[in-house]
């Protein structure tokens, strides 16, 4: 197998274009940065491949990054660049050396370990400790061991979970979130899937007991009117029988005497009891109008006071006028 700073080398050269034909600015750092990586200076070589990196992010100048934080032994930082070389699979230098990229990422993943997240939010990142944030949908990397794995959405929640990476091995785990809130319901209405309870409309306001009470002696005190007017015809024509009887006077015989005594006696008995129930009739219809009277004038009164000013300069007049209701 050969050795990685052969492979390096190897690999360098194939993805660095030749002096000769260096015409872009690019093509100028990246140059910089192999020739000062072949000559062992590669720490010098690094500010190089990231400025070519940073100014023109591509396979080619992703890989070579790569290239150089794996002979500083960069591992962690070298797997997530040759994989997001590998992600730029329709750059010419990527198609290439595809197959000497995966060997140098296969080289580099026995140093780190690998985690690959799955989450039911899209555009979530991901990150291991302290290292770069990267897309969910990409595999993470970190030094073996335990680390801290950090999930942000794109709403800005985060969920935090420990994970332990073994040298050359892949971990998945899959973090969920819950339901955020949706837009109808930060304007107060319900979230989608949760069913709003039916508008109910308000009940009428009730009648109040006072209020009850006064239609109720009302209808007694008509009740008592309507009695005493009953009963006062039924007086009246017991009155009217009496007269009807003409039983003689004065040296009358006995017998015709006798005969009127019964009918004159039913009379007055049938005027004294009409003129009676009349008396309780027109005494508890009074009573009862009385209490109506009282109740409904004590009633509270359940219409809100509307008290509203309203002014406007007088036309012809200096000055104004206000008016106010109630």
């Amino acid at each position: 197998m050969m050795r990685p700073s052969g492979f390096i080398l190897l690999l360098a050269g194939a993805l660095t274009p030749t002096l000769a034909a260096a015409q872009s600015a690019e093509d100028a750092l990246l140059n910089e940065c192999y020739t000062l990586r072949r000559a062992g200076r590669h720490d010098a070589s690094l500010p190089r491949c990231e400025e070519a990196a940073a100014r023109f992010p591509s396979g080619r100048s992703l890989a070579q990054l790569a290239l150089t934080e794996m002979a500083l032994s960069r591992w962690v930082a070298a797997a997530t660049h040759f994989t997001a070389a590998l992600a730029d699979a329709d750059h010419p230098s990527v198609r290439q050396n595809r197959a000497s990229i995966d060997e140098a990422l296969n080289m580099i993943r026995a140093h780190v370990g690998a985690l690959e997240v799955t989450t039911n939010v899209p555009d979530a990142t991901l990150s291991l400790g302290a290292g770069p944030r990267v897309a969910v949908t990409r595999v993470a990397f970190a030094l073996p061991g335990p680390v801290t794995l950090t999930v942000r959405a794109a709403d800005g929640r985060t969920l935090t979970r420990d994970v332990t990476l073994n040298a050359g091995q892949l971990t998945r785990e899959r973090v969920d979130f819950a339901a955020a809130p949706s837009t109808v319901a930060a304007r107060g209405m319900p979230p989608a899937g949760i069913i709003a309870p039916p508008a109910t409309t308000p009940p009428p306001p009730s009648i109040s007991t006072r209020r009850v009470l006064a239609f109720t002696a009302g209808g007694v005190a008509l009740a008592g009117f309507g009695l005493a007017l009953v009963s006062w015809r039924q007086r009246e024509a017991a009155v009217a029988v009496y007269l009807d009887l003409r039983c003689p006077t004065g040296d009358t015989s006995d017998a015709e005497r006798t005969r009127c005594v019964g009918p004159h006696n039913t009379a007055r008995k049938g005027e004294s009891l009409w003129e009676a129930v009349t008396a309780v009739g027109l005494v508890a219809g009074g009573v009862f109008a009385v209490t109506s009277a009282i109740l409904f004038a004590t009633e509270p009164s359940r219409r809100e006071p509307r008290t509203t000013w309203a002014c406007a300069p007088s036309l012809g007049h200096p000055g104004g006028s206000c008016t106010v209701s109630f």
